[in-house]
């Protein structure tokens, strides 16, 4: 029998109240994975909240919020996924930042949400600044502080 494993991370405000969970891809019931493949890590994350938990076991009322390969947001597929239910984690790396922001834009039109993941600035989020007005959530690492500073004094309004 084989064992199938999602992470659940809550995403808080400022009043520390749950608002979201994050939602990871575990491969066992240690609390840290190293990710080699995006689109594996990906699809198995989605397998295993769709097909194997259910959404509403995993986050109930909540939103999720999902860490999507590059691959995946620029698929057909992403459409699968409930736009009421679900936050698109725009993470970095991608090898079209335009491909990328052609489809944020189309995505958006269609409703969806979106969030930059573990916002930390630097030069490469400068890629994402013509669709920095359509993140919906920018998730901010506060033991960056510093570098939340910087990116203030840069013109970000966080």
């Amino acid at each position: 029998m084989q064992d199938y494993f999602i992470g659940r991370q809550p995403i808080v405000n400022t009043n520390q109240d749950i608002f979201a969970y994050e939602l990871l891809y575990r491969d066992s019931l240690k609390n840290f994975v190293t990710v080699n493949d995006n689109r594996f890590a990906t699809s198995q994350t989605i397998i295993n909240l769709f097909e194997r938990f259910g959404i509403e076991n995993v986050i109930g009322d909540y939103l999720g919020f999902l860490n999507l390969s590059g691959d995946y947001i620029l698929s057909e597929t992403i459409e699968l996924i409930p736009k009421e239910k679900f936050v698109i984690e725009i993470l970095e790396g991608f090898s079209s930042v335009d491909k990328l922001i052609t489809k944020v834009l189309q995505l958006k039109d269609k409703d969806y949400v979106f969030s930059l993941d573990d916002f930390v600035y630097k030069k490469s989020y400068h890629d994402f600044t013509p669709i920095i007005n359509y993140i919906d959530y920018i998730k901010i690492d506060v033991r960056l502080a510093d570098r939340v500073e910087i990116a203030k004094k840069n013109g970000y309004t966080l």
